[in-house]
């Protein structure tokens, strides 16, 4: 179907975790994080 685009997971290597703050449920990464503004990100070991 033309147009269509999106929907697929990507993994991106190298990115580091700069601080977490526990209290707000947020993790600092350093470096560019693929997906749209307000969006889930997986983070994986």
């Amino acid at each position: 179907m033309a147009g269509r685009m999106g929907g697929d997971r990507i993994k991106m290597k190298g990115l580091k975790v700069v601080k977490i703050f526990a209290e707000k449920n947020y993790i600092l990464v350093s470096g560019s994080v693929p997906g749209h503004i307000g969006s889930i990100v997986l983070i994986q070991n």
